[in-house]
């Protein structure tokens, strides 16, 4: 089983979208931190230590309850990965942004990678955690773009025609610029429903974390 730390939202999850169970191959456990908001967690400065504290309380819960592996809904908090790690004895996988140093100890050290992440302006060297930025390019959401704007102010309605446009459009974007670039890592959990369009539109290829969470759950017995 798969655990959950779910942020505090009510904008909609698509297929694929880590909130959505049914992106999920297996089965999955949520806990919602109250606290927890679109704008309390992506920021350039972390999180503060009162939702610190209730993130590792949904932790110890989702522990409680034998998952397997625990992840969030939110790439942003990376920064606290080192925090919850250290407290729980279940793998603990915050961000597709822990993938790092593995997809550079699989592809090698000079592999050019792109982040596509929800705002550009507020991912800082605190959520790569120490991860050199060497051949890392990063590029944001457009901030009047459909997608951002219904993340952003938690709407209850999203135009995923629209949505879709913007993913694409930054994907174009990062790749336009830096044409060297050999795979794209999906910050954004809200990202995830069109990473299959985006490795065959790009013929590159795509990680996210739902991939990465039921990989380590593949490694255990089902339960």
């Amino acid at each position: 089983m798969i655990g959950i730390i779910s942020l505090d939202t009510n904008f909609p999850r698509l297929l694929g979208d880590i909130g959505n169970p049914a992106s999920f191959r297996s089965p999955t456990k949520y806990i919602r931190v109250r606290s927890a908001t679109v704008n309390s967690v992506v920021s350039s400065s972390g999180v503060n230590d009162q939702l610190l504290a209730a993130l590792i309380c949904a932790a110890r819960q989702l522990e409680k309850s034998n998952v397997n592996v625990i992840g969030t809904s939110c790439g942003f908090l990376s920064c606290v990965q080192k925090n919850i790690q250290t407290v729980v004895s279940v793998p603990f996988i915050s961000s597709s942004l822990v993938l790092m140093p593995i997809l550079r100890s699989l592809f090698g050290l000079e592999t050019k990678i792109g982040i596509l992440t929800f705002d550009a302006s507020r991912l800082s060297e605190l959520h790569l955690n120490g991860e050199s930025r060497q051949n890392i390019h990063i590029h944001g959401l457009e901030p009047t773009g459909e997608l951002y704007q219904c993340v952003a102010n938690d709407r209850s309605a999203m135009d995923e025609i629209s949505a879709e446009k913007d993913v694409m459009q930054l994907a174009r974007d990062c790749v336009a610029t830096h044409p060297n670039i050999e795979l794209l890592v999906l910050e954004c959990t809200n990202l995830s429903p069109w990473k299959n369009q985006l490795r065959s539109q790009f013929n590159l290829p795509v990680f996210d974390l739902v991939d990465a969470l039921e990989w380590v759950n593949s490694a255990y017995a089902v339960r």
